[in-house]
C-alpha cells in the first residue's frame, strides 16, 4: 500500500502543479500578458507532456504575438509614410508650391484621417489658392477697366470697376476711378 499511496501522492502533486500552471497561464492569457502565459503553459506541459490544452494555448499565443508584431511593423510603416508626406508637404509649402503641398497633405490625411494637422494645412492652402484666384480675377478686371478708361469708353470702364469692387469691396482704386 505504501508504494500505491506514494504513486497516488505523486499523481496528486503532478495534478496540482499542472492545474496551478494552467490556471496561471489562463489568467495571464486573459490579461493579454502573453509571454508569461506562454511560460506558464510550458510549465504545465513539463508536468504533463501529453495534455493538448497547454500546447493549444501556446500555439494561440504564438499566433497572437506574430499578429501583434506584424501590426506593429505596419503601424511603423504607416507612421513613417505619414511623417514623410508631412515633411515633404511642409517643404513644398515653404517654397509656395501649394498644389504639390496640398497633394502631400491629402496623402498624409488619407494615411491618418484622425490627425488634425493635414486638415488644417489643406484649409490654409485652399484659402491661399482662393485668394490668389480672386486677386488674379481682380487684376484682370481692373486692367480691362483701365483699358476702357484710356479709350474714353467710360460706361464700360465704370461697369468693370464696379465688377472689381464687387470682388474686393475694400479696394480704393476702383472707387477712385468711378468717382472721376
Amino acid at each position: 500500500l505504501s508504494g500505491q499511496a506514494r504513486l497516488v501522492a505523486i499523481q496528486a502533486e503532478k495534478d496540482s502543479l499542472y492545474n496551478v500552471s494552467v490556471s496561471r497561464g489562463d489568467s495571464l492569457f486573459t490579461a493579454e500578458d502573453y509571454e508569461p502565459a506562454r511560460t506558464a503553459y510550458q510549465s504545465a506541459l513539463q508536468v504533463k507532456p501529453d495534455e493538448s490544452y497547454p500546447q493549444e494555448q501556446i500555439s494561440e499565443i504564438n499566433k497572437i504575438i506574430r499578429e501583434l508584431e506584424l501590426a506593429q511593423i505596419e503601424q511603423e510603416r504607416l507612421d513613417r509614410n505619414y511623417q514623410n508626406a508631412i515633411r515633404l508637404a511642409d517643404q513644398q509649402f515653404e517654397v509656395k508650391n501649394f498644389t504639390q503641398s496640398k497633394a502631400n497633405y491629402e496623402k498624409a490625411f488619407n494615411l491618418k484621417p484622425e490627425e488634425n494637422y493635414p486638415k488644417e494645412r489643406i484649409a490654409v492652402i485652399d484659402s491661399i489658392i482662393k485668394q490668389k484666384e480672386l486677386d488674379k480675377n481682380y487684376r484682370t478686371i481692373v486692367l480691362a477697366a483701365d483699358g476702357f478708361f484710356k479709350t474714353e469708353a467710360y460706361q464700360e470702364a465704370r461697369k468693370k470697376y464696379e465688377d472689381a469692387l464687387f470682388l474686393k469691396p475694400d479696394e480704393s482704386y476702383p472707387s477712385d476711378q468711378i468717382n472721376k
